[in-house]
């Protein structure tokens, strides 16, 4: 007896309705925070209603554009910093054997000292 396959046929629904996309477009720009607002409305998730904002081309204005990531500083960027800041001249062992969060704090002195003068 051949095998016979079920075929199921369903209506796709859209995600979000005509009046939703209206009040997207309404509000734009977005960002996180309008994002959220949107989500819990309409009780989706926040990465849903970012795609959506962004698949209608509509503005979306990230953290990354509002905060760009800090520059970290490697140890021997911070000494050559206090030495330019100071005149002195430290050895590497110098470099090597003081805590990373003791130089930034010995720079940050440093250029506050300097801003009083």
């Amino acid at each position: 007896m051949p095998e016979i396959k079920k075929v199921y046929y369903y209506e796709k629904k859209p995600n979000y309705t005509e009046a939703q996309e209206r009040e997207i477009k309404r509000q734009a720009p977005h960002n996180l925070a309008s994002a959220k607002l949107l989500a819990m409305k309409w009780k989706k998730s926040v990465p849903s209603v970012v795609a959506k904002i962004k698949q209608m081309e509509i503005h979306y204005i990230s953290d990354k554009t509002i905060n760009p990531p800090t520059i970290r500083h490697t140890r021997e960027d911070i000494v050559v910093q206090i030495e330019q800041a100071t005149g002195l001249t430290f050895s590497k062992t110098f470099e090597r054997r003081v805590a990373l969060k003791d130089l930034k704090m010995l720079r940050d002195y440093i250029d506050k000292q300097k801003q009083l003068i």
